[in-house]
């Protein structure tokens, strides 16, 4: 029995969401809304759904039992509760919310109900090894870095580096260490004359835990994209490199070869999506993709922009 499903936006984020679901026999998309419905349209007629200009519209109809939300995270806020009190299960693109602030209203909105937050790395293959490794020993070191063309700054004129891109790894900090454990953010940054960020560097503090560093790029061509991830501790040390065509991870004096990013983010999006179809079956909140895990994502976020804000400050998480 197949899922009716609606994709909420229908640019960059959210045509990956519909030929994703197109692709899985238990999905069949039933909607797709946005607000340039000539957009919508043409989106609906090439998945065999029907267009709306607003989710209002859509629940009007009669709401379907699952939703991708993929519209600019600013609008997140409003749309989320609405698909929940009309019983929809949701998958919203990360991050969750522009603030802290509203990302905790929108946990206290959602409590035990099937509402997933798009963190891909934790479906992706590599990121899963890498964690296992870590779990084999205390982990001392973490280092991410994810490196993107400088073409992002063009593409994506209202997003900033640190929610757009560095969101990923902020991510990664709270799945591989205590969330409650982490105290305090300070960043560095280098701007455009425009005051766009181009890159960004952030020294994130672990109670009693390991050295944390995220940093983001935006500066590069396209073949300078790639994505890295280091772990140490006092038995493991691991290097995952994912690269546009290729990728590795080294440890123990081992290389294991990779597919490049693009087939692995694939593979784990069906994955993803695949999991929050089986939440909404289920009708529960998902272990993997918490909510409140988004939350921290967020936090991190704001706490990044705010050293950068004060001049690379150290700022608490409070």
């Amino acid at each position: 029995m197949s899922v009716p499903v609606a994709v909420i936006g229908a640019g960059r984020f959210g045509t990956e969401h519909l030929r994703a679901f197109a692709r899985l026999p238990r999905a069949r998309v039933t909607a797709v809304v946005d607000p340039d419905l000539s957009r919508a349209t043409a989106a609906a007629r090439e998945f065999g759904a029907v267009p709306f200009p607003d989710v209002a519209s859509l629940l009007a109809t009669g709401p379907p039992a699952a939703a991708s939300v993929a519209v600019p995270a600013a609008h997140r806020g409003t749309i989320v509760p609405d698909l929940v009190a009309a019983g929809v299960g949701v998958l919203v693109e990360k991050p969750i919310a522009t603030g802290r602030r509203d990302a905790e209203a929108l946990e206290r909105a959602t409590p035990g109900r099937p509402v997933l937050v798009g963190h891909l790395l934790r479906f992706a293959a590599p990121y899963l090894r890498m964690r296992r490794l870590a779990e084999q020993g205390a982990l001392g070191e973490l280092r991410a870095s994810r490196t993107r063309a400088s073409r992002h700054l063009d593409d994506f004129p209202g997003e900033s580096l640190v929610r757009l891109t560095m969101i990923h790894d902020l991510d990664l900090v709270s799945w591989f260490v205590d969330d409650g454990a982490i105290t305090g953010v300070r960043a560095t940054a280098t701007w455009r004359p425009d005051g766009r960020i181009t890159s960004c560097r952030a020294e994130i503090d672990v109670a009693d835990g390991p050295a944390v560093m995220v940093s983001g790029d935006w500066a590069g061509g396209a073949h300078d994209e790639e994505d890295v991830l280091v772990i140490r501790g006092a038995t493991t040390t691991a290097t995952m490199r994912l690269g546009a065509r290729d990728g590795e991870i080294r440890s123990g004096g081992q290389t294991e070869r990779l597919p490049g990013a693009a087939e692995v983010y694939a593979e784990a999006l069906a994955d993803e999506l695949a999991h929050f179809l089986d939440c909404v079956e289920r009708g529960t909140p998902s272990a993997r993709l918490r909510v409140h895990d988004a939350v921290t994502a967020v936090a991190l976020a704001d706490a990044v922009e705010r050293s950068l804000q004060e001049g690379g400050r150290h700022v608490p998480l409070g």
